[in-house]
C-alpha cells in the first residue's frame, strides 16, 4: 500500500518485512521466493532497487497486472514494466 503516494516510504516495510523473514526463518537453501504486492506502479527506480535485491514487484494498472522481470518470469504478471 502507498502512503501518501509515496512509493518511497511505502517499500521499507515491504523490503523489510521480506528480507528479515526470509534471514530469520529459512535456511539457506530452503529461501522463498520474495513477492512485494503494490496498489500502483512503483517506477523505475525502484523497480530496479528491489529486482537487485530478489524482490518481484507486481500491481494493478490499466486492467493487467504488471511487475517486474522477475515477476512475470514467476507467472504473476501479465507484462514488464521496463526498467
Amino acid at each position: 500500500m502507498f502512503q501518501r503516494g509515496s512509493f518511497k516510504v511505502a517499500h521499507y516495510p515491504a523490503v523489510g518485512q521480506l528480507l528479515t523473514y526470509s534471514y530469520l526463518l529459512y535456511e539457506e537453501r530452503d529461501k522463498p521466493a520474495l513477492v512485494a504486492l503494490f496498489s500502483e506502479p512503483v517506477g523505475d527506480a525502484y523497480l530496479g532497487f528491489l529486482e537487485a535485491h530478489g524482490v518481484a514487484s507486481v500491481w494493478r494498472e490499466n486492467g493487467a497486472w504488471r511487475g517486474s522481470l522477475r515477476a512475470v518470469e514467476y507467472g504473476l504478471a501479465d507484462t514488464e514494466a521496463k526498467v
